[in-house]
């Protein structure tokens, strides 16, 4: 895509104004299976000390297929569900180094993203400057129309348009 569009990142200077550096810290754990929902945590904690939050997550596409069944049995209520395809999370996932079966490497990788997390002074995303100077002067209200429009999304079932099964390939 970037090379379509004639974007050369070599040439791109730096605006130190933009926040792109200035991610919360929360947001680094989100790569690690169960790490969007303690960030969700965190945050409602800070909003609700006292509330109590039921979390689940699955790890890997059976763990998710487990958690959703008894989510759709009516087991799991009132929970937080979060499913990460790869197991362990993203940092297992496609595009990241190899490392299948090596199961103290991910756990590595996992406490490294942790303690920058821990490092960051800025932690929590609504507390983050730029989250809230873009609600303010585009989204408006968080959880507002506009927001839910930009920021969310929906699975719509794609058909390949190409035989991708393996017996294909070989062809």
């Amino acid at each position: 895509m970037f090379d379509a569009k004639e974007i050369d990142f070599k040439t791109l200077e730096a605006d130190p104004a933009d926040g792109m550096d200035e991610g919360s810290g929360f947001g680094r754990g989100f790569a690690v299976g169960g790490g969007v929902a303690a960030a969700v945590v965190e945050a409602i904690k800070h909003i609700d000390p006292d509330r109590e939050i039921l979390i689940e997550y699955g790890d890997g596409l059976k763990e998710c297929r487990k958690m959703l069944a008894m989510a759709k049995a009516g087991k799991r209520n009132g929970y937080l569900l979060e499913g990460m395809a790869c197991p362990g999370g993203c940092i297992n996932g496609g595009g990241q180094p190899y490392h299948r079966g090596n199961e103290e490497l991910l756990k590595r990788r996992a406490e490294a993203l942790y303690a920058e997390d821990a490092a960051k002074p800025l932690r929590k995303s609504h507390e983050n400057p730029y989250i809230q100077s873009l609600y303010s002067e585009y989204l408006g209200q968080p959880c507002g129309k506009l927001a839910h429009e930009l920021l969310h999304t929906h699975y719509y079932d794609r058909k390949p348009t190409v035989d991708t099964t393996p017996a294909n390939l070989k062809k």
